[in-house]
């Protein structure tokens, strides 16, 4: 039986989820062959998470709901936690959230009030998901970022920004640095270099870049003294953070390690690919996922990136292509509220943009048309009256036409 659970629980782990849930069958035989309460507790409660990942899920629950059943009142109780889990796991899959939120709070005050956490170990493929969901879903978040740092849990995606990460990159609005929860602190000028090379790897995204990139981008002056600089601010960056791991430096190539290091940017980068994903070629999306999608980019999108480097060509190429697919997301979110008659939503999406980029002239238009369609014509005008105030103070420049053939039509109005 034991043979059998791990050669399951090793094909889980591949990835080859036919393979697994076979050997879960043979698991489960072998353990009805022994009549112990034990194994036919123990081996449904790890093996049913292999079902849920071969799309089996009734045949999951049935094996979970006989182990319950089994362990009420006996000495195997505090399996139920993780039998709980396991019943979570197959609602999540199979995209039951409801169902999947009301088990996995169960399941973890369960395993709280019982010490019982440790038996969450057996769920090899499932437990990060879970806890990634119950971080997303509010529910007993200190206690999941208790059960991550104890277990040295990795996130299955850098899309959880919730997950305790060890170390969290703030880029948009402002640049911090957050190590274990507590904020890096700057100490001058001796932190500016190795600063600049943590924000250009930023500014390359996620991908690998090599070494001589770098150095071509921090030391274009240098000539055979750049292979020194580069070594040496890796060295002290890496002193800075506390954490040689956090930047992987590979065959010549360097990148931030995603197990470790949570970047605004590149999850917002993550966040508007999916928003043109799913508006795809229709321009259409579903109402709810419309206003997750807002929620996201929004929340996201604190300001421009790293705005206080505006004389740094890598900084502005990053800044231009982030503030150029935040204005598409917004647009592509405010035709869908538009094309619903939404015209209360789509004027606080817009208004909410203009706060976090008031020269964007086509927003203040939008903004416009939502006040004209409600009726609040002096609304409508007061937005003319700062677009064109902005553009000028700022740019030098008048509201284009489309905007004035608006205000003609307000003032005639």
């Amino acid at each position: 039986m034991l043979y059998n659970l791990g050669r399951c629980m090793l094909a889980q782990l591949r990835g080859d989820t036919g393979l697994a849930a076979h050997f879960a069958q043979t698991c489960l035989e072998a353990a009805k062959e022994t009549g112990g309460a034990y194994f036919n507790i123990l081996g449904p409660a790890i093996v049913g998470s292999a079902f849920v990942e071969a799309g089996q899920y009734a045949r999951a629950r049935e094996l979970i709901h006989d182990a319950q059943r089994l362990s009420a009142g006996t000495c195997y109780e505090p399996y139920d936690a993780l039998l709980l889990m396991a019943d979570a796991y197959s609602y999540l899959v199979e995209g039951k959230l409801p169902d999947a939120h009301r088990l996995l709070s169960r399941a973890l005050a369960t395993s709280r009030s019982a010490d019982s956490d440790h038996f969450f170990r057996w769920m090899i493929v499932g437990f990060r998901r879970m806890l990634a969901e119950a971080l997303r879903a509010a529910i007993e978040p200190d206690y999941v970022r208790s059960l991550i740092k104890k277990f040295g849990v990795t996130p299955e995606s850098a899309d959880v920004e919730d997950w305790p990460w060890p170390m969290k990159i703030s880029t948009l609005g402002r640049f911090a640095i957050v190590i274990d929860d507590v904020p890096l602190r700057s100490h001058g000028k001796a932190q500016r270099r190795p600063l600049d090379l943590l924000k250009f790897l930023v500014a390359m995204g996620e991908r690998e870049v090599a070494s001589d990139s770098v150095v071509g981008a921090l030391w274009p002056d240098l000539d055979g003294d750049a292979g020194h600089a580069f070594e040496s601010t890796l060295h002290r960056l890496r002193k800075l953070l506390r954490c040689d791991d956090a930047i992987l430096h590979v065959d010549g190539r360097l990148t931030l390690n995603p197990q470790l290091v949570w970047v605004d940017a590149w999850a917002l980068e993550r966040q508007l690919g999916k928003v043109e994903q799913a508006f795809g070629n229709t321009g259409e999306a579903r109402r709810s996922l419309t206003d997750d999608m807002a929620e996201g980019v929004l929340r996201l999108y604190r300001g421009h990136f790293l705005a206080g480097e505006s004389d740094v060509f890598w900084a502005a190429a990053m800044r231009d292509k982030l503030r150029s697919k935040f204005l598409r997301a917004l647009y592509l979110i405010g035709d869908q509220y538009e094309a619903g008659g939404r015209w209360e939503e789509a004027a606080k999406l817009y208004q909410r943009g203009l706060e976090l980029d008031n020269l964007a002239e086509e927003l203040y238009r939008r903004l416009i048309v939502t006040y004209q369609k409600r009726g609040q014509l002096a609304g409508a005008l007061e937005v003319y009256r700062r677009c064109r105030q902005m553009l000028s103070v700022v740019l030098g420049v008048q509201p284009s036409a489309s905007i004035e053939a608006l205000h003609q039509t307000l003032k005639a109005r």
